[in-house]
């Protein structure tokens, strides 16, 4: 990986549906299997560092 966090599971926040927290911030991350960055929606809570705020960054960090 071309950084550490990119190989951290897909950023969630601590639900299985990935929002278990009342925050809305659209987010980035990296998806090892698909080799890509994919949109998702942070909760506000948990989660790790492969979250981006912009495809750009996670892109730019990731691939």
């Amino acid at each position: 990986f071309k950084n550490p966090e990119c190989g951290e599971p897909h950023s969630l926040d601590g639900s299985p549906n990935g929002i278990s927290c009342r925050g809305y911030f659209p987010s980035w991350s990296y998806n090892p299997d698909a080799q890509q960055c994919v949109s998702f929606v942070y909760g506000g809570c948990g989660g790790n560092n492969n979250r981006f705020g912009s495809q750009n960054e996670c892109e730019e960090r990731c691939i």
